[in-house]
């Protein structure tokens, strides 16, 4: 590549590189470092947001848990009441299963 270019080409690549090198290191983030330390009032707004943020995972979970004891009695009342129409369904089909014998018996002593 640069051979073809001559001294003044290659020269201009290495001018331009290190001019974009240069900008990339600028455009880096600047961390505070312990020179750099953040000041109180920064210090104090970073407590307070994390304070906020922890309390209000804290209400949400809260929240989630209510709903979750909530819905398990839901459940809990469904699965009762199901279990409760099944026991009627059964008890209906043993006094039809009775009436039906009840009925044949019937049948059969006024056939005699």
């Amino acid at each position: 590549g640069s051979a073809c270019l001559g001294k003044e080409g290659s020269a201009y690549l290495r001018k331009a590189d290190s001019a974009r090198r240069k900008r990339a290191k600028s455009e880096l983030p600047v961390l505070p470092t312990m020179a750099d330390p953040p000041d109180g009032d920064d210090v104090e707004a970073m407590r307070a947001a994390l304070r906020e943020s922890e309390e209000s995972l804290s209400a949400f979970k809260a929240k989630t848990k209510k709903y979750v004891e909530k819905l398990k009695e839901q459940i809990a009342e469904e699965k009762a009441k199901n279990d409760g129409e099944e026991a009627l369904q059964a008890e209906v089909e043993r006094l039809r299963e009775g009436k039906r014998a009840a009925d044949a018996a019937a049948a059969a002593s006024a056939a005699v």
